[in-house]
């Protein structure tokens, strides 16, 4: 027992160990004839589009009331390249400045760097403004990777609600293919009673064709609801595996710091 148990903290550990590290580094990156600082960082499952998107917002917060207020906009300048002009950013430095954005793009994750321009000086080094916007850029990555892994989390919700909206729907399908059986099992019944006093041979044509029908009827009722059963056991299965997904997902978005 303390065996298995040491076994399962075991795995636990590798789990947490496992988990993506957020991690934003300086770099050297090109403007224009110059190399400048950059703060560069991957970001686990998302994409240029939800990036760019939740960076401009970041930037540029706005509320209900902000609806007719004119803000600085990001605009696209290459493929993978946007900047947004004389944007305040209170948390990384007093005076406005002109944002350089570039994101390279990968199957399941982008590569995100940030240059922050105060007229023509570039943020970077070991100074309190480079301490502010490396902070400034992690907060937003994690912002950023807690939205993907939200994302999945309603994902995988939306399955399991469609996987137990079927099992149910095969449960009201075999409780209606029950009561049928009742009834078929009823008519033949009646008919049996018939037959104590009788032959087969002796019956009319239209009782005989009856009874025939019940039992086809009992016999493709009982086939249905054994599909049916298997059905919904591969369905729990799906279901365990799915609510095992969830559960880590939400263990994954727990550990995201």
């Amino acid at each position: 027992m303390k065996r298995l148990l040491l076994i399962g903290i075991l795995l636990n550990a590798i789990h947490v160990f496992a988990q993506e590290e957020i991690k934003v580094q300086q770099k050297e990156w090109a403007v224009g004839d110059k190399m400048q600082p950059a703060f560069v960082v991957e970001i686990p499952q998302t994409n240029a589009k939800e990036a760019i998107n939740l960076w401009e917002k970041t930037l540029v917060p706005k509320n209900i009331f902000d609806t007719f207020k004119k803000f600085p906009k990001m605009e696209k300048q290459e493929k993978n390249e946007w900047v947004i002009q004389k944007v305040l950013v209170e948390e990384i430095s007093p005076d406005s400045l002109d944002v350089y954005t570039r994101i390279d793009e990968t199957k399941d994750r982008i590569t995100f760097a940030a240059l922050f321009d105060n007229s023509g000086s570039f943020i970077g080094g070991n100074s309190n403004q480079a301490e502010n916007a490396q902070k400034f850029v992690r907060n937003y990555a994690l912002d950023l990777y807690r939205q993907g892994v939200n994302d999945e989390l309603d994902d995988l919700k939306k399955e399991l609600k469609k996987l137990e909206s079927d099992i149910k729907a095969y449960e009201k399908d075999n409780r209606k293919l029950d009561r049928k059986s009742e009834e078929s099992e009823s008519i033949l019944s009646a008919h049996n009673e018939n037959l104590a006093a009788a032959t087969k041979l002796e019956l009319d044509e239209e009782k005989l064709k009856e009874i025939k029908k019940e039992e086809k009827a009992l016999e493709k009722y009982a086939k249905t609801i054994d599909k049916n059963s298997d059905k919904q056991k591969k369905l729990i299965k799906e279901i365990d595996k799915i609510e095992d997904e969830i559960k880590d997902v939400e263990r994954k978005l727990k550990n995201i710091k």
